[in-house]
C-alpha cells in the first residue's frame, strides 16, 4: 500500500469513481493549486482518497474514501494521518470537516464537534460548506498547528 501527495488540480478519475461509489460528493474536486489530494494505491489501482483545501491558515479536509473492498484495514486512518502531516508542512494550523456518517471514526482520530457558526467565515464560503454538504452535516475539527 503507498499513499502518494498530488497538488492541484491533479485528481484522477479513479478517485471521482470511488467518491460516486460511496455516495460523496465530487464537486469542486480537481480545482485550484491550494488543494492537497492524497491518494492510496494498492497494486497500482487507486483505493483510497482525501484532499485537503487550503483557506488561509485553516483547511478543509474532504473526500476522505476508501473502496468498499478495502475498509476496515486502516487505509482510512492511513490518508488521514498523511493527510494532516501535509496540511501542517503546508502551514495549516487547523483542519476542520463535515460528515453525516463518519463522526466516530473522525472523533477517534481527534477530532471534536463545533458549531457551524464558529467556522471560519473562508471556510463557510466554500463549495463544499454553502452548496455540496447538507446544512444538518456534523461539523468537526482538529487543530495542528498552535
Amino acid at each position: 500500500m503507498m499513499i502518494e501527495e498530488r497538488h492541484g488540480g491533479d485528481m484522477p478519475r479513479a478517485v471521482a469513481k470511488l467518491l460516486d461509489s460511496a455516495g460523496l460528493p465530487t464537486g469542486g474536486l480537481g480545482g485550484g493549486g491550494a488543494a492537497i489530494t492524497l491518494v492510496a494505491a494498492d497494486g497500482g489501482h487507486v483505493v483510497g482518497a482525501a484532499v485537503v483545501e487550503r483557506y488561509a491558515d485553516d483547511g478543509l479536509l474532504r473526500s476522505v474514501v476508501v473502496a468498499s473492498s478495502q475498509r476496515g484495514d486502516g487505509i482510512g486512518q492511513r490518508l488521514v494521518t498523511a493527510a494532516e502531516a501535509a496540511a501542517a508542512n503546508a502551514g495549516v494550523r487547523s483542519l476542520y470537516l463535515l460528515t453525516e456518517g463518519a463522526i466516530g471514526f473522525f472523533a477517534h482520530l481527534g477530532y471534536r464537534g463545533v458549531d457551524r457558526r464558529a467556522v471560519p467565515g473562508l471556510l463557510q464560503e466554500s463549495e463544499e460548506f454553502s452548496v455540496l454538504c447538507p446544512i444538518d452535516a456534523a461539523v468537526m475539527m482538529k487543530q495542528l498547528n498552535d
